[in-house]
C-alpha cells in the first residue's frame, strides 16, 4: 500500500519540469527527450501508446492548433508529486496558456515518472482535459 502524500517536487523533479517547460516553449528543442521511448498519452476520450518519434511528428500540428486558437506557450503554475517507490513518481501540474484579451486558458496534466539511476522519463502523460474540445470550444 502506499502511504506516501502529495508534497512539493524535489529538486529533480523540478528541474525535469522546468526543462520540459522551455523545450515546450521553442520548435529548436528535443521536445521528445523528456519521454520514454514508448509511453501511454491519456485523456477523457482515449488513451493510446505513442513513440517518442511520433509524439515528435506531431508537435507542429499541435503548435498550430494552439496558435490558432490564440494561445502562446503554456506556463507551469503548480506541480505536486507523489512518490509510488524507489523508480516511480506522479507529478501532477497545472498549467497556464495565455491568451491574447482573455484569462489563461487553464490545462492540469499528471505525470508518471520513472527514475533510472540519474535519468527521468515520462511513462504516461495523463491530460485531464480533452484538448482538442478545449480549443475548439475557444
Amino acid at each position: 500500500m502506499i502511504t506516501a502524500t502529495w508534497k512539493p517536487l524535489d529538486p529533480d523533479l523540478a528541474a525535469f519540469l522546468t526543462e520540459f517547460e522551455k523545450a515546450n516553449a521553442t520548435t529548436e528543442s528535443d521536445q521528445g527527450r523528456p519521454f520514454a521511448e514508448q509511453f501511454l498519452t491519456t485523456d477523457p476520450n482515449r488513451a493510446t501508446v505513442v513513440t517518442r518519434e511520433a509524439l515528435v511528428a506531431s508537435l507542429p500540428m499541435r503548435r498550430r492548433l494552439f496558435e490558432s486558437a490564440g494561445l502562446g506557450h503554456a506556463v507551469c503554475v503548480a506541480s505536486a508529486q507523489l512518490d509510488l517507490d524507489e523508480h516511480h513518481v506522479l507529478v501532477t501540474t497545472d498549467w497556464d496558456t495565455p491568451r491574447a484579451g482573455a484569462e489563461p486558458v487553464r490545462l492540469e496534466s499528471t505525470y508518471l515518472i520513472r527514475r533510472d539511476d540519474d535519468d527521468l522519463r515520462i511513462l504516461v502523460y495523463l491530460n485531464h482535459r480533452d484538448i482538442v474540445a478545449v480549443l475548439g470550444a475557444l
